[in-house]
């Protein structure tokens, strides 16, 4: 069954429909968050099958092109404001431990590498609360940029796990 579509009805009715490849792009963007490397002929089917509408080969790339290029926007502008999160963190939380790790590329642009994040109060609950062993966990980041999660996890009183510091590598 289509999806409604509520600002261009009339031209719905007398079945002329309209697409733009922003528009594609935006209504297919959770699509391609979950899978970024769809196929032109996958993507086509979706559309034909969601619309009732089969869009050119061309105008599928292009809503690819878009699509990935908005997420993409997304994750760069989060990685910038990383800085002003560390800032946030040492304001917030004394004792604390934060270190990220950057390189430069020739353009002068700066590319993250890693990211530390100890709490001071994570870390003082720790010492008072926990037994002295520390575990390591590790998960791995789906997304354009391939990274992994490392946590250090203690045991409380109640045998719980207790987050102590983590590093995403």
């Amino acid at each position: 069954m289509p999806k409604p579509h509520s600002c261009v009805s009339c031209s719905f009715e007398r079945e002329v429909r309209r697409f733009s490849s922003k528009w594609l792009a935006c209504e297919y963007m959770d699509t391609f968050r979950l899978q970024p490397n769809l196929r032109l002929r996958e993507l086509r089917g979706l559309i034909k099958k969601d619309h009732l509408y089969k869009p050119s080969m061309s105008m599928c790339g292009r809503t690819r092109e878009k699509a990935l290029s908005l997420l993409l926007g997304d994750y760069k502008a989060q990685f910038g404001m990383i800085t002003d999160y560390v800032n946030e963190l040492l304001n917030k939380n004394p004792n604390s431990t934060v270190k990220i790790d950057v390189d430069t590329n020739a353009s002068g642009e700066s590319i993250f590498k890693s990211l530390y994040i100890c709490i001071g109060s994570l870390k003082r609950g720790f010492l008072y609360t926990c037994r002295r062993m520390l575990c390591l966990d590790a998960c791995f980041l789906k997304g354009p940029w391939n990274r992994q999660v490392l946590e250090a996890v203690g045991r409380d009183a109640n045998n719980q796990m207790y987050a102590v510091a983590w590093k995403v590598a």
